[in-house]
Protein backbone atom coordinates (compact mmCIF):
# COMPACT_ATOMS: atom_id res chain seq x y z
CA UNK A 1 0.00 0.00 0.00
CA UNK A 2 2.76 2.22 0.63
CA UNK A 3 4.70 1.66 -2.66
CA UNK A 4 1.17 2.08 -4.54
CA UNK A 5 0.65 5.41 -2.98
CA UNK A 6 4.18 6.61 -3.85
CA UNK A 7 3.79 5.13 -7.20
CA UNK A 8 0.89 7.57 -7.87
CA UNK A 9 2.18 10.25 -6.47
CA UNK A 10 5.27 9.94 -8.52
CA UNK A 11 3.59 9.29 -11.34
CA UNK A 12 2.14 12.81 -11.00
CA UNK A 13 5.36 14.66 -10.00
CA UNK A 14 6.97 13.60 -13.50
CA UNK A 15 4.17 15.96 -14.90
CA UNK A 16 4.40 18.60 -12.43
CA UNK A 17 8.68 18.69 -13.16
CA UNK A 18 8.64 18.43 -16.59
CA UNK A 19 5.79 21.27 -17.36
CA UNK A 20 7.07 23.31 -14.96
CA UNK A 21 10.82 23.22 -16.29
CA UNK A 22 9.92 23.69 -19.70
CA UNK A 23 7.34 26.41 -19.05
CA UNK A 24 10.26 28.47 -17.27
CA UNK A 25 12.51 28.06 -19.50
CA UNK A 26 9.99 28.95 -22.45
CA UNK A 27 8.77 32.31 -20.60
CA UNK A 28 12.46 33.28 -18.80
CA UNK A 29 15.09 31.40 -20.34
CA UNK A 30 17.53 28.33 -18.90
CA UNK A 31 19.79 31.42 -17.57
CA UNK A 32 17.11 32.54 -15.07
CA UNK A 33 16.73 29.37 -13.43
CA UNK A 34 19.55 29.71 -10.70
CA UNK A 35 17.66 33.05 -10.00
CA UNK A 36 14.81 31.33 -9.31
CA UNK A 37 16.28 28.36 -7.33
CA UNK A 38 17.61 31.09 -4.98
CA UNK A 39 13.98 31.65 -3.96
CA UNK A 40 13.51 27.52 -3.33
CA UNK A 41 14.35 27.82 0.17
CA UNK A 42 11.49 30.42 1.48
CA UNK A 43 8.74 28.30 -0.16
CA UNK A 44 10.38 25.49 1.91
CA UNK A 45 10.60 26.49 4.84
CA UNK A 46 6.86 28.06 4.66
CA UNK A 47 5.79 24.69 3.53
CA UNK A 48 7.37 22.54 6.43
CA UNK A 49 6.34 25.28 8.81
CA UNK A 50 2.89 25.06 7.73
CA UNK A 51 2.93 21.25 7.44
CA UNK A 52 4.44 21.20 11.32
CA UNK A 53 1.34 23.12 12.16
CA UNK A 54 -0.86 20.58 10.26
CA UNK A 55 0.70 17.91 12.26
CA UNK A 56 0.18 19.08 15.66
CA UNK A 57 -3.58 20.12 15.08
CA UNK A 58 -4.52 16.82 13.01
CA UNK A 59 -2.28 14.02 13.37
CA UNK A 60 0.13 12.47 10.57
CA UNK A 61 -3.00 10.97 8.78
CA UNK A 62 -4.74 14.06 8.46
CA UNK A 63 -1.78 16.18 7.73
CA UNK A 64 -0.87 13.96 4.50
CA UNK A 65 -4.63 13.73 3.22
CA UNK A 66 -4.74 18.01 3.58
CA UNK A 67 -1.29 18.44 2.22
CA UNK A 68 -2.73 16.55 -0.57
CA UNK A 69 -5.80 18.16 -1.81
CA UNK A 70 -4.03 21.43 -0.81
CA UNK A 71 -1.53 20.68 -2.96
CA UNK A 72 -3.75 19.56 -6.19
CA UNK A 73 -5.64 22.99 -5.71
CA UNK A 74 -2.97 24.66 -6.18
CA UNK A 75 -2.05 23.10 -9.42
CA UNK A 76 -5.14 23.90 -10.85
CA UNK A 77 -5.00 27.54 -9.76
CA UNK A 78 -1.90 27.62 -11.54
CA UNK A 79 -2.95 26.17 -14.29
CA UNK A 80 -5.99 29.01 -14.67
CA UNK A 81 -3.98 31.84 -14.10
CA UNK A 82 -1.24 30.62 -16.28
CA UNK A 83 -3.71 29.82 -19.69
CA UNK A 84 -4.90 33.37 -18.68
CA UNK A 85 -1.63 34.52 -19.96
CA UNK A 86 0.15 35.74 -16.05
CA UNK A 87 3.53 34.58 -16.94
CA UNK A 88 4.93 35.15 -13.24
CA UNK A 89 2.73 31.98 -12.75
CA UNK A 90 5.67 30.09 -14.48
CA UNK A 91 7.96 30.57 -11.51
CA UNK A 92 6.09 29.49 -8.92
CA UNK A 93 4.81 26.58 -10.52
CA UNK A 94 8.80 25.84 -10.92
CA UNK A 95 9.37 26.76 -6.95
CA UNK A 96 6.26 24.59 -6.50
CA UNK A 97 7.46 21.87 -8.27
CA UNK A 98 10.36 21.72 -6.20
CA UNK A 99 8.87 21.48 -3.01
CA UNK A 100 5.48 20.03 -2.79
CA UNK A 101 6.88 16.70 -4.24
CA UNK A 102 9.28 16.27 -1.27
CA UNK A 103 6.71 17.11 1.54
CA UNK A 104 4.39 14.53 0.29
CA UNK A 105 7.09 11.95 -0.33
CA UNK A 106 8.80 12.19 3.26
CA UNK A 107 5.50 12.08 4.87
CA UNK A 108 5.16 8.60 3.12
CA UNK A 109 8.58 7.52 4.22
CA UNK A 110 8.12 8.90 7.72
CA UNK A 111 5.16 6.21 8.12
CA UNK A 112 7.33 3.65 6.50
CA UNK A 113 9.89 4.20 8.78
CA UNK A 114 7.58 3.81 11.72
CA UNK A 115 6.79 0.22 10.37
CA UNK A 116 9.41 -1.94 9.82
CA UNK A 117 12.55 -2.83 12.01
CA UNK A 118 15.76 -1.73 10.81
CA UNK A 119 17.08 -5.17 9.91
CA UNK A 120 13.87 -5.72 7.71
CA UNK A 121 14.47 -2.33 6.08
CA UNK A 122 17.31 -3.35 4.68
CA UNK A 123 15.26 -6.05 2.48
CA UNK A 124 12.36 -4.07 2.21
CA UNK A 125 13.15 -0.25 1.28
CA UNK A 126 14.57 -0.90 -1.86
CA UNK A 127 11.59 -2.72 -3.58
CA UNK A 128 9.72 -0.63 -1.87
CA UNK A 129 11.87 2.59 -3.80
CA UNK A 130 11.42 0.20 -6.90
CA UNK A 131 8.06 -0.04 -6.91
CA UNK A 132 7.26 3.43 -6.34
CA UNK A 133 9.64 4.36 -9.05
CA UNK A 134 7.26 2.70 -11.87
CA UNK A 135 5.38 5.28 -10.89
CA UNK A 136 7.77 7.95 -12.06
CA UNK A 137 8.88 5.85 -15.08
CA UNK A 138 5.01 5.72 -15.84
CA UNK A 139 4.85 9.49 -15.69
CA UNK A 140 8.21 10.52 -17.24
CA UNK A 141 6.55 8.10 -20.81
CA UNK A 142 3.43 9.43 -20.41
CA UNK A 143 4.71 13.07 -20.53
CA UNK A 144 6.86 12.30 -23.59
CA UNK A 145 3.41 10.65 -25.12
CA UNK A 146 0.97 13.24 -23.97
CA UNK A 147 2.61 16.80 -23.96
CA UNK A 148 2.59 17.49 -27.63
CA UNK A 149 -1.21 16.35 -27.83
CA UNK A 150 -2.56 17.92 -24.90
CA UNK A 151 -0.57 21.22 -24.47
CA UNK A 152 2.13 21.28 -21.70
CA UNK A 153 0.05 24.15 -20.38
CA UNK A 154 -2.68 21.70 -19.50
CA UNK A 155 -0.35 19.43 -18.06
CA UNK A 156 -0.85 20.16 -14.53
CA UNK A 157 -4.36 19.22 -14.42
CA UNK A 158 -2.74 15.77 -14.49
CA UNK A 159 -0.74 16.29 -11.40
CA UNK A 160 -4.50 17.62 -9.79
CA UNK A 161 -5.45 14.09 -10.85
CA UNK A 162 -2.70 11.75 -9.32
CA UNK A 163 -2.98 14.32 -5.78
CA UNK A 164 -6.35 13.32 -5.41
CA UNK A 165 -5.91 9.30 -5.83
CA UNK A 166 -2.48 9.61 -4.02
CA UNK A 167 -5.08 11.50 -1.27
CA UNK A 168 -7.44 8.12 -1.33
CA UNK A 169 -4.66 5.53 -1.03
CA UNK A 170 -2.91 7.38 1.51
CA UNK A 171 -6.18 7.48 3.46
CA UNK A 172 -6.18 3.38 2.96
CA UNK A 173 -2.62 3.09 4.06
CA UNK A 174 -3.00 4.76 7.08
CA UNK A 175 -6.51 2.95 7.70
CA UNK A 176 -4.98 -0.11 7.47
CA UNK A 177 -0.98 0.48 9.05
CA UNK A 178 -2.69 2.07 11.71
CA UNK A 179 -1.59 5.90 12.31
CA UNK A 180 2.04 6.72 14.56
CA UNK A 181 1.71 8.32 17.73
CA UNK A 182 4.23 10.84 19.20
CA UNK A 183 6.03 9.22 22.03
CA UNK A 184 5.88 10.74 25.63
CA UNK A 185 9.36 12.39 25.62
CA UNK A 186 8.64 14.23 22.86
CA UNK A 187 5.31 15.50 24.07
CA UNK A 188 7.30 16.72 27.52
CA UNK A 189 9.05 18.73 25.06
CA UNK A 190 6.32 20.67 23.87
CA UNK A 191 4.94 21.26 20.40
CA UNK A 192 7.76 21.48 18.13
CA UNK A 193 5.96 22.10 14.59
CA UNK A 194 8.98 23.41 12.88
CA UNK A 195 11.11 20.07 13.76
CA UNK A 196 13.95 22.47 15.19
CA UNK A 197 14.57 21.23 19.18
CA UNK A 198 14.10 17.38 17.33
CA UNK A 199 16.69 18.04 14.91
CA UNK A 200 19.18 19.54 17.37
CA UNK A 201 19.11 16.35 19.51
CA UNK A 202 21.01 14.07 17.45
CA UNK A 203 24.43 15.34 16.01
CA UNK A 204 23.72 12.48 13.45
CA UNK A 205 21.09 14.10 11.75
CA UNK A 206 23.59 17.76 11.87
CA UNK A 207 25.78 15.20 9.50
CA UNK A 208 23.18 13.44 7.94
CA UNK A 209 21.30 17.23 6.77
CA UNK A 210 25.13 17.90 5.69
CA UNK A 211 25.56 15.08 3.14
CA UNK A 212 21.91 15.59 1.95
CA UNK A 213 22.50 19.44 1.09
CA UNK A 214 26.10 18.79 -0.44
CA UNK A 215 24.66 15.77 -2.51
CA UNK A 216 21.70 17.83 -3.69
CA UNK A 217 23.83 20.80 -4.84
CA UNK A 218 25.70 18.46 -7.21
CA UNK A 219 23.07 17.71 -8.56
CA UNK A 220 21.23 21.63 -8.85
CA UNK A 221 24.35 22.08 -10.98
CA UNK A 222 24.55 18.97 -13.12
CA UNK A 223 20.53 20.38 -13.84
CA UNK A 224 21.15 23.97 -14.46
CA UNK A 225 23.89 22.40 -17.06
CA UNK A 226 21.73 20.06 -18.68
CA UNK A 227 18.25 22.65 -19.06
CA UNK A 228 20.81 25.51 -20.69
CA UNK A 229 21.77 22.76 -23.88
CA UNK A 230 18.22 21.22 -24.04
CA UNK A 231 17.22 25.18 -24.14
CA UNK A 232 19.70 25.82 -27.29
CA UNK A 233 18.74 21.85 -29.08
CA UNK A 234 15.19 22.54 -28.60
CA UNK A 235 13.91 25.71 -28.70
CA UNK A 236 10.38 24.63 -28.91
CA UNK A 237 7.93 24.42 -25.78
CA UNK A 238 5.79 21.04 -26.27
CA UNK A 239 8.65 19.44 -27.72
CA UNK A 240 11.28 20.61 -25.38
CA UNK A 241 8.36 18.94 -22.83
CA UNK A 242 8.72 15.78 -24.55
CA UNK A 243 12.31 15.67 -24.14
CA UNK A 244 12.52 15.86 -20.71
CA UNK A 245 9.41 13.61 -20.18
CA UNK A 246 11.27 11.23 -21.88
CA UNK A 247 14.73 11.33 -20.54
CA UNK A 248 12.85 11.11 -17.00
CA UNK A 249 11.43 7.80 -17.67
CA UNK A 250 14.75 6.56 -18.92
CA UNK A 251 16.04 7.96 -15.91
CA UNK A 252 13.55 6.16 -13.98
CA UNK A 253 13.55 3.16 -15.76
CA UNK A 254 17.50 3.12 -14.52
CA UNK A 255 16.41 4.10 -10.81
CA UNK A 256 13.78 0.63 -10.91
CA UNK A 257 16.32 -1.55 -11.87
CA UNK A 258 18.86 -0.25 -9.60
CA UNK A 259 16.02 -0.35 -6.41
CA UNK A 260 15.49 -3.45 -7.50
CA UNK A 261 18.52 -5.26 -7.96
CA UNK A 262 21.88 -3.39 -6.92
CA UNK A 263 20.35 -1.37 -3.39
CA UNK A 264 19.38 -4.30 -2.07
CA UNK A 265 22.50 -6.20 -2.79
CA UNK A 266 24.86 -3.35 -1.59
CA UNK A 267 22.48 -2.69 1.77
CA UNK A 268 23.00 -6.87 2.70
CA UNK A 269 26.59 -7.47 1.54
CA UNK A 270 28.13 -4.07 2.00
CA UNK A 271 26.16 -1.96 4.79
CA UNK A 272 24.95 1.30 4.60
CA UNK A 273 27.94 2.95 6.42
CA UNK A 274 30.25 2.04 3.00
CA UNK A 275 27.37 2.73 0.12
CA UNK A 276 27.47 6.61 2.16
CA UNK A 277 31.18 6.86 1.85
CA UNK A 278 30.87 5.23 -1.74
CA UNK A 279 28.17 7.51 -3.46
CA UNK A 280 30.58 10.78 -3.39
CA UNK A 281 33.50 9.16 -5.76
CA UNK A 282 30.52 8.58 -8.13
CA UNK A 283 29.63 11.82 -8.15
CA UNK A 284 33.09 13.26 -8.25
CA UNK A 285 33.93 10.48 -11.41
CA UNK A 286 30.41 11.69 -13.36
CA UNK A 287 30.41 15.26 -12.63
CA UNK A 288 33.97 15.76 -14.30
CA UNK A 289 33.15 14.13 -16.56
CA UNK A 290 30.32 16.78 -17.78
CA UNK A 291 33.25 19.62 -17.04
CA UNK A 292 35.83 17.88 -19.13
CA UNK A 293 33.87 16.92 -22.26
CA UNK A 294 31.25 19.24 -21.93
CA UNK A 295 27.92 18.55 -24.17
CA UNK A 296 24.36 17.75 -24.01
CA UNK A 297 24.88 13.72 -24.23
CA UNK A 298 27.52 14.07 -21.06
CA UNK A 299 25.55 16.44 -19.53
CA UNK A 300 22.60 13.93 -19.35
CA UNK A 301 24.33 10.76 -18.96
CA UNK A 302 25.99 12.59 -15.53
CA UNK A 303 22.67 13.56 -14.42
CA UNK A 304 21.44 10.60 -15.27
CA UNK A 305 23.60 8.60 -13.35
CA UNK A 306 23.67 10.79 -10.21
CA UNK A 307 20.34 10.80 -10.02
CA UNK A 308 19.44 7.12 -10.39
CA UNK A 309 21.93 6.32 -7.46
CA UNK A 310 20.19 9.23 -5.54
CA UNK A 311 17.01 8.10 -6.12
CA UNK A 312 17.65 4.49 -5.47
CA UNK A 313 20.82 3.01 -3.28
CA UNK A 314 21.39 6.57 -1.33
CA UNK A 315 17.70 6.90 -0.64
CA UNK A 316 17.59 3.92 0.69
CA UNK A 317 20.51 3.76 2.39
CA UNK A 318 19.62 7.32 4.17
CA UNK A 319 16.46 6.08 4.99
CA UNK A 320 17.18 3.26 7.17
CA UNK A 321 19.21 6.10 9.48
CA UNK A 322 15.81 7.39 10.63
CA UNK A 323 14.54 4.49 11.53
CA UNK A 324 15.67 4.25 15.06
CA UNK A 325 14.78 7.50 16.19
CA UNK A 326 11.60 9.12 17.54
CA UNK A 327 8.43 10.04 16.22
CA UNK A 328 9.49 13.97 16.17
CA UNK A 329 12.59 13.24 14.27
CA UNK A 330 10.77 10.80 11.67
CA UNK A 331 7.78 13.21 11.03
CA UNK A 332 9.29 16.92 11.98
CA UNK A 333 13.07 16.97 11.59
CA UNK A 334 12.69 14.83 8.59
CA UNK A 335 10.88 17.06 6.95
CA UNK A 336 13.20 20.00 8.20
CA UNK A 337 16.42 17.59 6.65
CA UNK A 338 14.65 16.49 3.73
CA UNK A 339 12.54 19.20 2.65
CA UNK A 340 14.12 22.22 3.28
CA UNK A 341 17.69 20.85 3.72
CA UNK A 342 17.17 19.12 0.06
CA UNK A 343 15.67 22.38 -1.83
CA UNK A 344 17.96 25.40 0.33
CA UNK A 345 21.03 23.33 -0.80
CA UNK A 346 19.71 23.93 -4.03
CA UNK A 347 19.17 27.67 -3.31
CA UNK A 348 22.40 28.55 -1.32
CA UNK A 349 24.14 27.13 -4.61
CA UNK A 350 21.50 28.52 -7.32
CA UNK A 351 22.70 32.64 -5.24
CA UNK A 352 26.48 31.62 -5.90
CA UNK A 353 25.69 30.84 -9.45
CA UNK A 354 23.24 33.49 -10.34
CA UNK A 355 26.39 35.77 -8.62
CA UNK A 356 28.82 34.41 -11.01
CA UNK A 357 27.30 34.08 -14.27
CA UNK A 358 26.27 38.03 -13.75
Amino acid sequence: LMALTSLVLLCGYEFARSSAQSIFISTYGAKYLPHAMALIPIMAIAIVYAYGWILSLFGAKRAFIISCLFCALIFVAAQQVLVAGFKPVAVFLFLFKETYVMLLVEQLWALINSSPAATEGRVLYAPICGIAALGSVMGGFLVGFLSTRLGTNNLPLLVAVSLVFTALLGWVTFQYIGEPQPELADEKLGRDHSGIKAFFKDPRLLYLAIVVMLAQAMIMVLDVQLSHYVQLAIPTLDLRTQWFGMFYGYLNSGSVVFQFVVAPLLLKFVGPRLVHRGIPLVHIVFAAISVFVPSLRTAAIALWIIKVVDYSVFRAAKELVYVPFSYDVRYRAKQLIDVFGYRSAKGIVSVIMALLTS
